[in-house]
């Protein structure tokens, strides 16, 4: 499966005036567990991550972490998720809100299933949600796409290259 990123339309996720979901999935040659430790070592992101270049925090339920989203051509923002999911081996989520409630929530997630032999599919998705999603969709389907295919390719190279 070649690296593919969408919005999605067909499925009805989250596709209203007031939301928006963006979709990835990347297949990568390695193992769930490889997979889960690049992704939940938070601290090691600025070693291979060109959209959240720094990162603090615990991967677990409950707990707020710290990031830094810096894709190339963008302003450096940094937020306090909440992690919402962080079930060993299969999903990542965490939820981001802003300092007013229901403006511009989102949802972070990735998931990992098993491909083959070796290999895993990651679903790599974002719900963004509240009043000033229909001023700002636009933006968010370019900048964001973009910038999640280029995690997707740098873990995707991680992954492999730390399985070999």
């Amino acid at each position: 499966m070649a690296q593919r990123g969408h919005e999605i339309s067909s499925k009805g996720e989250g596709n209203g005036m007031f939301s928006i979901t963006i979709y990835t999935e990347t297949e990568i040659t390695a193992s769930p567990e490889n997979v889960w430790k690049i992704l939940t070592d938070l601290g090691r992101y600025k070693e291979w991550n060109p959209m959240i270049t720094g990162a603090s925090g615990r991967a677990e339920a409950g707990s707020r972490i710290r990031l830094r989203f810096n894709p190339p051509g963008s302003k450096k923002t940094v937020f306090r998720p909440l992690v919402l999911v962080a079930d060993k081996n299969r999903e990542f989520r965490w939820q981001g809100r802003p300092r007013v409630p229901l403006l511009f929530d989102s949802e972070h997630y990735f998931i990992i299933e098993q491909a083959g032999k070796d290999k895993i599919s990651l679903t790599h998705n974002m719900v963004f949600f509240g009043l000033m999603i229909p001023f700002v969709k636009r933006l968010i389907r370019k900048k964001t796409l973009d910038a999640f295919n280029l995690m997707n390719r740098a873990l995707k190279e991680q992954a492999e290259t730390s399985a070999s």
